[in-house]
């Protein structure tokens, strides 16, 4: 059975996109993938929805790939299919109609910070951290970060982020141009559906 990886409820014209996986800090199982994948569909072809927020359970946002799920693959056709799935879940966010906020509470790494640049807007905690941390692992950014970070930071600062995974800051990404506003933790919720 599969876990409930992705919550999604609808309010006021709202809908919340919930990264349930708060023990392994969200990061993108199978199961995330899949339910993410579905509930933007579900999202896009819903007239109700005006708008929806995307956030993470717990202490986090989104820490990017499950390297659990990503060693557990030994085929270079799951391994290709894994990063297609990422892709679909990115685009999906991207094409969609409606604006898309990120609600950034905690870290955002990898495919997880790449996951906040395919989101129209990004309102981030005072305590939110960022990195293109696919080099610690011996990996090539994805989720659409080659194509969306440099042209936010320009293409040597873009270089720095991904060739070193240097962890930033909430305010190092606003100065960035990376996040929209930055409050402090106990006002994320409010100013984000405000």
């Amino acid at each position: 059975m599969a876990e409930q990886a992705v919550l999604y409820s609808v309010e006021d014209a709202i809908a919340t996109v919930t990264l349930n996986r708060p023990e392994a800090l969200n990061s993108m199982s199978w199961d995330l993938l899949n339910q993410g994948v579905e509930v933007f569909r579900k999202i896009a072809e819903d007239d109700a929805v005006r708008v929806v927020v995307l956030t993470g359970a717990g202490k986090g946002f989104c820490a990017g790939g499950d390297l659990g799920t990503i060693g557990a693959l030994t085929e270079t056709v799951e391994q290709y299919g894994y990063i297609a799935r990422a892709a679909e879940l990115v685009t999906a966010i991207r094409n969609l109609k409606k604006p898309v906020i990120a609600m950034v509470n905690g870290a955002a790494a990898g495919a997880g910070f790449n996951l906040t640049l395919a989101c129209d807007l990004a309102i981030v905690s005072a305590k939110a951290k960022f990195a293109q941390s696919f080099v610690n692992v011996a990996l090539v950014p994805d989720a659409g970060g080659f194509y969306s970070l440099p042209r936010i930071v320009g293409q040597a600062k873009a270089k720095e982020l991904m060739m070193t995974g240097d962890l930033i800051d909430a305010a190092e990404a606003f100065r960035l141009g990376l996040v929209n506003k930055v409050v402090e933790p106990d006002e994320l919720s409010n100013t984000t559906y405000a």
